[in-house]
Parts: C-alpha cells; sequence; structure tokens
C-alpha cells in the first residue's frame, strides 16, 4: 500500500508537483504543507521530501497511470486510528513519511 508520490515535472515547483500527484492519484486538494524530507536510499543519497495535505476535498476522480491501476490502485479513505494501524502494520510501504506528517500533526 503506497502515499501518494511522483517526481517533479520541467516547469514545475515542488510544491505543484505534490499537488498535481494528489490529485491525480486521489482526485483531492488542499492545503499543503511541506513537513521535511528523509533518505530513501541513503547509500546513493536519495532523499524525498513529505507534505500534509489538510482542509482536502474531493473535487475530481482519480487518473492514475496505467501501472498505477495495472498496481491495484484505489483510494481509501481512513480514520486516523486506522491510518496509525495501518503505518505500524509494516504493510505501508512509505513508513518514514507516514510518522513523520503524524509527528507533524501531533497525532503519535
Amino acid at each position: 500500500m503506497d502515499l501518494p508520490a511522483g517526481a517533479v515535472e520541467e516547469g514545475e515547483s515542488l510544491v505543484q508537483a505534490i499537488a498535481r500527484e494528489i490529485l491525480e492519484e486521489t482526485g483531492y486538494e488542499g492545503t499543503l504543507t511541506e513537513v521535511g524530507g528523509h533518505f530513501i536510499a541513503a547509500e546513493h543519497g536519495v532523499t524525498t521530501r513529505v507534505f500534509v495535505a489538510q482542509n482536502s476535498r474531493q473535487v475530481a476522480q482519480p487518473t492514475p497511470e496505467q501501472s498505477e491501476l495495472d498496481e491495484g490502485a484505489q483510494v481509501k479513505i481512513l480514520t486516523i486510528e486506522d491510518f496509525k494501524r495501518l503505518v505500524r502494520s509494516g504493510i505501508l510501504t512509505e513508513t518514514g513519511a507516514a510518522f513523520m506528517a503524524l509527528d507533524h500533526l501531533d497525532l503519535l
């Protein structure tokens, strides 16, 4: 199970890229706050930036890429308690970002 993610396209800012990725993958938009970053492949110096979207609302239907559909991508709305259980379960692929977001929101 994954969180929305993606790459910055040419001419986009980081905030524009994450807003686009969230919209494409979930159909939602909200107020974005950058939480920070962490290594995802420290041996290669690869980092990821973490954002929290608040006051989100659905404004469109998701339009995931074919590869995401092939992987069974679907939007799931969870309570905070269910999300914390998911993060702790080891099923989520991006636990670092999830813990950073929960910590930022004082929800740990």
